[in-house]
């Protein structure tokens, strides 16, 4: 098993939201940059990062430590927090070239035709699976849903969408819990 320690931003800072809720948060006190290093020296090769700001605005707040992180090496990073915005849809355009267009058209089929639903440890958020057997690919898509106890401001937004490798997806399948399989 594989082990992805995560590190949430907010304002540049590490956090932790209870159960969801942006107004219930705990800061930590290492920067990005060393808690990073910190999952380094505990024997991490990945790590996936939250940008909180932009999986509930749309902006890319935290861009600069996320490059931090990844500036420093050492780590396979897994990064998320809301695609939404012609901005954002450029960034990943130049930071993964091919990977959006290449995918993009299937966003539609991965949300309308899962192979798999499973459980994801944060509220309102769902992990979408999608194999597209002609490919070989393996899609993951993450999905948080505004609800009506949510904080005005918060939005449906993707968290993440990408392709993964069948041992992820084999992993995902094996140790989470599966709310819904296709046929």
């Amino acid at each position: 098993m594989q082990i992805f320690p995560a590190i949430d931003l907010r304002g540049g800072q590490v956090v932790r939201l209870y159960q969801g809720d942006y107004d219930q948060e705990t800061v930590y006190g290492a920067t990005p940059c060393v808690q990073a290093m910190a999952f380094i020296r505990a024997g991490a090769r990945y790590l996936h990062v939250v940008d909180l700001d932009g999986a509930r605005d749309g902006d890319m707040a935290n861009f600069d430590s996320v490059a931090a992180i990844a500036k420093q090496g050492g780590l396979y990073i897994e990064a998320g927090g809301g695609i939404r915005t012609e901005e954002r849809i450029r960034h990943i355009q130049e930071r993964h070239p091919g990977e959006l267009e290449r995918y993009a058209g299937y966003l539609r089929d991965v949300v309308e035709h899962p192979s798999y639903i499973i459980a994801d440890e944060r509220p309102t958020t769902a992990v979408v699976l999608k194999e597209l057997e002609a490919q070989g690919d393996h899609l993951r898509l993450a999905l948080r849903l505004a609800t009506a106890a949510d904080h005005p401001d918060h939005k449906n937004s993707v968290l993440t969408f990408m392709r993964i490798r069948e041992k992820e997806w084999l992993r995902l399948l094996r140790n989470k819990k599966i709310l819904y399989k296709e046929g």
